[in-house]
């Protein structure tokens, strides 16, 4: 007990006249105060020690050891390094550390006089050119390694590749409008010696053709029924509002069009305004698929040169009577132990709808029904729960694969309608 008391007195002597032999770390200022990535900083204060031993510099907390030019126990020089940001000045002795009342505020290397560009309304097939200016701030060489593009419509090219301190250069950028069309953004990266982060340039469009659709397409529309739906665009041009329509194409069976002269209101733009009538029962007489899409062709005449244009109407069957899902596929049966699966039969349109009859084969499967209706009680229906029965199934079936099929008669108002619900599979 009496050794150990006397080895804490002797540790607390020790550690005591350890701190008084080394005073508390005190940053007093530096200089400068701002500056670039590989700027020397001259530290001032007391208790560095004489030597650096241990002790380091933090830029907002990263570590310059690697760089110091100068220390004693007032002062010290030291290299900003790479990805230093703007953050307090720390200084850490072999047993002391202290951070600078004021923080080091770290400025660009290379300064641009814009990082954007914007060419406003523009034309399609033309070429819009821009220049970035830039300007070498650091006490250091850039080289500019190279400069990226995002997409081949976009060429760039650096007036110069080696940059001194305090020498100035451009970026040329040249971009291709082709058939672009609307609000577009394309981005700049150059690349440079040493590694500058960072240094991106965008420049953006509207690009307007010289004749354009409003909107350019009908989208998400649902056939519910065979009555007629109406709809329109216009057909319009800011740059010459004496243009003709040469010739409109569609399907007279799905699309009725009639058209009209029309001028915006702000009486900046001019050109047609196409009535549709779209006929569902065309459309269902054409497709045998649920998701549908019709096409018209438009021609146009400008000064003697033509231009085509293409609507595009796009949309969905919705049947009086469906089922969802409308199959199983790729079933495969492992063992005989049943296998439960559902499908619904739903009608959006007629809540009366009634199941009259369904048929399979109860060797293989068997059915329970049960009356639904949608959380949004925007369908209503059936809730079919099978039970597939692979015993059954394998010893009906003479081959690998099989092909289960329920078949369902559903009714509403005066109608029926036959459904057919396949099972796809194989046996192991």
């Amino acid at each position: 007990m009496k050794k150990t008391i006397r080895f804490i007195i002797i540790l607390l002597g020790f550690s005591t006249h350890l701190y008084a032999n080394n005073p508390a770390v005190k940053i007093t200022s530096f200089n400068p105060s701002i500056g670039c990535i590989g700027y020397e900083v001259t530290i001032i204060g007391t208790g560095f020690g004489d030597v650096q031993g241990t002790g380091s510099v933090y830029f907002n907390r990263r570590k310059t050891a690697s760089i110091i030019k100068e220390w004693t126990d007032s002062k010290i020089r030291v290299e900003i390094p790479e990805g230093t940001i703007t953050g307090g000045i720390r200084v850490t002795s072999k047993y002391k550390s202290m951070g600078a009342t004021s923080s080091f505020t770290i400025k660009k290397r290379m300064v641009f006089n814009k990082n954007k560009h914007d060419f406003g309304k523009a034309r399609q097939q033309k070429v819009l050119r821009t220049v970035f200016y830039y300007t070498n701030k650091s006490n250091k060489t850039i080289i500019i390694k190279k400069v990226h593009t995002s997409c081949g419509c976009t060429a760039s090219k650096a007036s110069k590749i080696t940059n001194k301190p305090g020498e100035s250069g451009e970026i040329s950028v040249a971009f291709s409008t082709r058939t672009s069309k609307g609000k577009v953004g394309k981005s700049i990266r150059v690349e440079t010696i040493p590694t500058i982060h960072g240094l991106s340039l965008t420049i953006h469009a509207n690009i307007v053709p010289e004749i354009y659709l409003s909107p350019d397409k009908l989208g998400n529309l649902k056939l519910k029924n065979n009555n007629p739906i109406k709809n329109f665009f216009k057909i319009l041009s800011e740059d010459y509002p004496d243009f003709k329509i040469q010739n409109i194409n569609h399907d007279t069976n799905c699309i009725r069009i009639k058209t009209t002269k029309y001028t915006t209101p702000d009486k900046k733009s001019s050109g047609y305004n196409i009535d549709l009538t779209i006929l569902p029962a065309g459309i269902k007489a054409k497709t045998r698929r649920r998701n549908f899409s019709e096409q018209i062709r438009i021609r146009t005449l400008i000064n003697n040169k033509t231009n085509d244009l293409n609507y595009h109407i796009y949309g969905s069957i919705i049947p009086n009577v469906y089922l969802l899902p409308d199959r199983i596929i790729n079933l495969k049966l492992i063992g005989n132990n049943p296998i439960k699966k559902s499908f619904k039969i739903l009608s959006e349109d007629h809540p009366d709808i009634k199941i009259q009859s369904i048929s399979y084969d109860a060797n293989c499967i068997t059915v329970m029904t049960n009356k639904i209706m949608s959380s949004n009680q925007k369908s209503f229906g059936y809730n079919i729960d099978l039970t597939i029965l692979p015993k059954g199934i394998r010893a009906k079936a003479k081959q690998i694969h099989f092909n289960e099929q329920i078949k369902i008669k559903a009714s509403y108002e005066t109608k029926t309608e036959n459904l057919l619900f396949n099972i796809y599979g194989y046996t192991n």
